[in-house]
């Protein structure tokens, strides 16, 4: 009978659809992996948002460095 074992911890035996093996994947990945969200000082999450292949943080980095020149 196979049987897989997942991240040490989640573990599948005999025959089983592909939708039980990505539920269990996808589960041990997001479990490894967790998205983690940064908010800004003033709680702003806008502020931050990537916007064309660029963050607010290095814009505003970028445009503090032209000022100074």
């Amino acid at each position: 009978m196979p049987y897989f074992l997942i991240n040490e911890k989640y573990a599948i035996s005999g025959a089983q659809t592909k939708e039980i093996f990505v539920e269990a994947l996808e589960k041990a990945w997001t479990e490894e992996h967790p998205v983690v969200q940064f908010r800004s000082a003033a709680g702003d999450t806008e502020e931050l948002a990537c916007l064309d292949g660029s963050c607010a943080v290095e814009h505003q980095e970028l445009n503090k460095r032209k000022e100074e020149s």
